[in-house]
This record gives structure tokens, sequence and C-alpha cells, in this order.
């Protein structure tokens, strides 16, 4: 019986070895969470050395393709270059020594290849050996290039010459990646000459770094020698593209340094360079992203591998995430530590150093789908493409790229309104900007009447309002104090107009000015950013007021302060109303405005103050920065007495839960 069930469990055990992880695809939403997604990719088989009839890989550490369709494995931990078929289902060859000259030289521990799509040249890291080989051919080697001789080199790193990975461009110029090198990809010319270095990563100007900087231009120059120095992070790896463009991930940054499109400066060309590449609020965990390895299809996707999570990211030339594939598992599609990748056609060849395995990953139809309708984009057949978007919408509601590429596809046939819907849905302001722009050509007449009639509305509230404080800044405020205008009634009003305009400020404006999205909304920054703020200011007023003998009492300096606000509030509404109805060109408009009620209010606010408490010019300046920095510690007190609630609440709720417990057990 035992035996059975264990049989039974074993065989169920070997079933789910053989499933693709493609079941666990997913993408990111315009906001930027991890949604489930349709697989672009599926894992269709997974090779090992004994399918190739060869004794096991050991660590394979890269994979590449020649011109023939044949792959070639820098099989490491064995000391050879395993070369195979297109399918990867017999192996033709197998590197392991070349004759060089009169000699017969030896791999030891190669961890880059690459073939020359231009000449066929075959290119190999024979790390082991502190050397780059280049041969035509599986049997000889034409050159060698070990550690450069040469007074560019910078000979510091005593870590010694140890070449990772290689790649050549098509003027027959040789790039490689020493891992002690953080200077960039050493460069060699077609005879082997050492150049210089080509794109070095630049260093972040952070806080800490700043910091450092300045500490050391007081220390003595024995003193700043011994000190550790800032350097940028070393490539982990490169490949290059057609045009010959190349492109390096880098391992120990986050954000946009992960991947970068270089020229010899370093700079990075990415016309998207906001992107962050790698996972970044992962679907079933979050690791930080260590691309190891990149590829550039043919088709000019960017696939990147992630070795800390196994997963694939295809980007397509503007940097848009197209697809996740792959992940952690041991099932098929899954990997322990994924090595390196490789493209051809529609499929995907990946590495896995710890399993030492080569997985093949095929294109689904959904993927195919994605494929077809950017190629029509790029070739600006969006008509075209706009079914298969549309079907793609089907199969996944959140594919944010779709959303993006139908608007484009509506404004190029003149559809500007069914543009700008599909902007909105992609949630890009950029988009809805360029189809509202031609929209409003073509309702120009409606949008002179409705402008007409909110200026002709503005102009009679105008008309009917009270002008007594906002137009006569210089006593105005004496007036009111004088004659006792005021009420706490105003003063509530004022501040909950406060509280209204900071939502509509924020929350109501043209989407064509919309730069952050949110999909939740709470009001509590909005209390924060009027009542709370007002509050801190008054006391802080009068705190401080109090010390210089100001005559205004907290109910005056209240009632005043409530006032003074006034213009601002009027600028928010009046920034959101005629953001509507203007192009993100002419912004120019909404800051004049916006501009014009902040000084405003900042010149009553100061002769609030003036009058309120009777000072001098000189003293109010005094009165004003004291109150900004009572203010300051106003807030840092705040701060600890929420983290002491939350402290005492904490404690609370665990001495109750600890009664509970000794109750019932």
């Amino acid at each position: 019986m035992y035996k059975k069930l264990l049989f039974f469990i074993m065989t169920i055990l070997i079933g789910f070895s053989g499933f693709s992880v493609s079941a666990e695809s997913y993408n990111y939403d315009i906001w930027g969470d991890a949604v489930p997604s349709q697989s672009g990719y599926e894992a269709v088989k997974s090779v090992s050395g004994d399918n190739l009839g060869i004794s096991a890989f050991s660590a394979p550490a890269d994979i590449c393709r020649d011109s023939k369709g044949n792959f070639l494995i820098a099989d490491s931990g064995n000391n050879r270059i395993v070369i195979t078929d297109s399918s990867i289902s017999e192996s033709l060859h197998i590197i392991t020594s070349l004759e060089y000259g009169n000699r017969k030289i030896t791999l030891k521990n190669p961890c880059g290849v690459y073939v020359s799509p231009y000449d066929d040249c075959i290119y190999i890291a024979d790390t082991g050996n502190s050397r780059i080989i280049k041969c035509r051919d599986y049997e000889n080697a034409e050159m060698i290039i070990e550690k450069p001789d040469s007074e560019l080199y910078n000979d510091t790193e005593k870590s010694g010459f140890f070449p990772s990975k290689v790649i050549a461009d098509k003027s027959g110029f040789i790039y490689t990646i020493v891992s002690s090198s953080s200077n960039g990809a050493l460069m060699f010319d077609k005879n082997g000459v050492f150049q210089g270095y080509y794109g070095a990563n630049h260093i972040d100007t952070t806080a800490e770094i700043m910091m450092k900087y300045i500490g050391n231009m007081f220390l003595t120059d024995s003193v700043r020698s011994r000190n550790s120095r800032n350097v940028p992070s070393a490539f982990a790896n490169f490949d290059i593209d057609s045009s010959g463009f190349m492109y390096t991930c880098t391992e120990n940054v986050s954000g946009n340094s992960i991947v970068k499109k270089i020229n010899s400066a370093g700079d990075n060309l990415f016309y998207n360079t906001d992107t962050e590449f790698g996972d970044h609020t992962a679907y079933y965990s979050v690791e930080n992203p260590v691309i190891s390895d990149i590829d550039i299809s043919e088709s000019g996707y960017i696939n990147c591998l992630d070795s800390s999570s196994g997963k694939i990211f295809q980007y397509d030339e503007n940097c848009r995430l197209v697809f996740i594939s792959g992940g952690k598992s041991e099932q098929l599609g899954g990997f322990r530590n994924a090595s390196a990748i490789e493209s051809s056609d529609n499929m995907l060849y990946v590495t896995d150093s710890a399993k030492n395995t080569v997985t093949v990953f095929e294109i689904t139809d959904f993927g195919k789908n994605i494929h077809n309708a950017v190629l029509l984009c790029e070739k600006g057949e969006y008509s075209k493409a706009m079914p298969l978007w549309l079907e793609a919408l089907e199969y996944d509601g959140n594919y944010h790229i779709a959303y993006e590429e139908i608007s484009n596809a509506y404004f190029i046939s003149g559809n500007y309104e069914k543009s700008m819907e599909y902007a909105k849905k992609a949630e890009s302001s950029a988009l809805y900007n360029r189809a509202f722009e031609e929209y409003r050509s073509e309702h120009s007449g409606r949008y002179a009447v409705i402008m007409i009639c909110i200026v002709s509305v503005l102009f009679i509230a105008f008309k009917k309002a009270d002008k007594s404080i906002i137009f006569r800044i210089a006593d105005g405020f004496d007036d009111i104090l004088w004659r006792k205008q005021y009420s706490w009634k105003k003063t509530i009003l004022i501040i909950i107009f406060l509280f209204i305009s900071e939502i509509v400020n924020d929350r109501l404006y043209g989407f064509q000015f919309q730069a952050d999205y949110s999909k939740t909304f709470s009001i509590v920054p909005y209390i924060f950013k009027s009542a709370v703020l007002f509050f801190m200011w008054t006391v802080g007023n009068w705190s401080v007021c109090c010390l210089l003998d100001g005559k205004g009492t907290f109910r005056n300096i209240c009632h005043v302060c409530a006032y003074a606000v006034i213009p601002y509030i009027i600028q928010n509404f009046i920034t959101a109303l005629i953001s509507h109805f203007l192009i993100y060109d002419e912004k120019f408009f909404i800051d004049a405005v916006m501009i014009t009620g902040i000084i405003w209010s900042a010149l009553m606010m100061f002769m609030a103050v003036k009058s309120v408490h009777q000072y001098s010019a000189r003293k109010t300046v005094l009165a004003l920065v004291l109150t900004f920095v009572s203010m300051i510690i106003i807030g840092f007190i705040m701060i600890l007495l929420f983290s002491l609630i939350v402290r005492m609440c904490s404690f609370i709720y665990t001495v109750f839960s600890e009664i509970i417990y000794r109750i019932r057990t």
C-alpha cells in the first residue's frame, strides 16, 4: 500500500516538473502595480548535455548564435565551447583547444562567446587564461589578445585581467568586460591593439557622496589617500544591435541605470530614460533586480535576464515593457541561476548555470499578435495594427502599450476625440495633449464661446465681490480690524474653500497637465496642506509675536491670515479651470496666474501680520522668519507626539493580546 502511494506521489511530482511556469506571467498596469497577464513566451523544452549526446554541462555561462543558425555555448565548468544545431538537439562540435601558430592552446573557464554577424569570426573570452581568442573556424585561432601593455590601460586593479564577456562591431573593433575595471568596456582595434575604454558608468551624485566630498576637503593628502574612493559600477554584460549601438546592464544599481544604450562617453541614449528595468512591484515576491545579461533581438526588442528572480523582461525600442517570462522554479521554464540569454526569430534561449541546462522558449499566439502589431506601427500602418491591439485588449485589459498605440492610430486617422479617450486609458498626458490640440482646433468656435462665458462670469463675480481687502492691501486690514468686519464663520468658510481648492488643484486639472497618477484618493494630504498648515502658521505666529510685543490676539491673527489666503484660493480654482482649455505648450498662462496669486497672498500676509501686531516693516520681516522657524518646531513636536501615540497604542494592543491569550489558556 505504502509503495503504491509513494509511486503515485512521485508520478505527480514528475508530471508537475514538466509544466511551464508561464501561468505566472504578469505585467504592470498604468499605476505600476503588478497584475496577471497573458504569457508572451512559453517554455517548450530544457536541454542538457545528455540530451545532446555529450557529457553534462557544467556552469554554462554564455550562449550566442552564428549566421547559419547554429548555437555556441560557453560551457565554462568543462573548459569548452559546445556548438549545436539550430534547434539545440544535436552537438555538432566541441572546442576545447585550438591551434595557434606552432602551438596548441587550451581553453580554461571560458565565460563569454560571440560570433560576429558581419564576418562570422568567433570571439572567446578565455577567462581562466586571461585572454581573448579570435578564430574563423573551430580548429585554428587567428589572434590572441592578452593584458594590454599600454599607457592608456589603467593597471591599478590588483585582481588581474580576466575578460568575462566579449563582442565586436562591424568595423572589427573588439570590446570586452573585465570585472575589475570600472572605467567601462576595454576596446581593441581589429589588430588587437588596445584603444582605450568605452562608455564607463557615471557616479550618481547622492547626499552621502556630497557629504564625503565636502569632508575630504578638510583632510590631508595622506588621510585622503587612505579613504575609500567612489567609483562607478562595472558592466555586468553587454550586447550590440544591428546599427552598432551598445547596450549595457549593470548590477548593484537601481532604476534607469540598470540598462542603458550608450555612446563612447557613457551617456544614456534611450529616448525614455525614466524606465525602471526589472521588477519594481513583483506579482509574487519583490527582489532587487540583478540584470546579468542583455540581448538585442533582430527586431530591436531588448531582452533582459534577471538572475536573482530568474525572470526575462522584454522591452520594445521605446523601453516599454512588453512581456515578463520565466521565474525561480524547478519546473520547465523556471531557473535556479539564469546566466545568459540569446534570441532567434520568435524564440528565446536561456542558460542555467545551476541546473546546467539550456531552456528554449517559444513565442505564444498572444506574443505573436503583439509583435505583429508593433511591427505594423513601426511601418506606420496603424489602421492595420488597430484590430490586433483591440484583440490584445480582449485577452489582457491592462495591456498598457495597446491603449497607447490605439490612441496613436485614432490620431493618425483624424479621430481626435477617440484618440483622447484612449490616451486617458493609457494615462499618457503627452498623447492626450497632442490629440487635444487638434481637437481644439477643429472646435475652435465652441471653445471660443466657452472662454467668453467664463471670462464674463469671472468679470461679473469680480465686480460684485468685496474688494476692500484684496485691492487695498496697504490699509484694508486696518479698516477691517477697526470696524471688526470679521467672524469665525467667515474664517472657517475661507479655510473650507482653501481645502476644496487644494483638492481641485491636484485632482481636477486638465489631463494634459497631469504628470502623476494615483488610483486611490485620501483627504488626509489635503487637510494637511490646508487646515493643518494654516493652524501651524497661526499658532506659530501667535507664539512668536507674544515674545515680540505683538498687539494681535490669536483670534485676530486667524481672521486676518484667512483673508490673506483668498488670492491663493482664487488662483487654484482659476488655474484648474483654464487648464481644460489650454495645451501643455501654453502652460505659461497657468504659471502666470499661479505666480500672481501666490505673490498677492504673500503681500497680503505681510500686511496682515504688520497690521494686526502694529509692527514696522523690518519687525514684520523678523516676525515672519521666526514664524517659519516655529512652524518647523511645531511640526517636529507633532511628529514626536504621533510616534509616541503609535507606540503607546502598540503597547496597549500587545498587553491586551497577552491578557486575552492568558485567559484563553
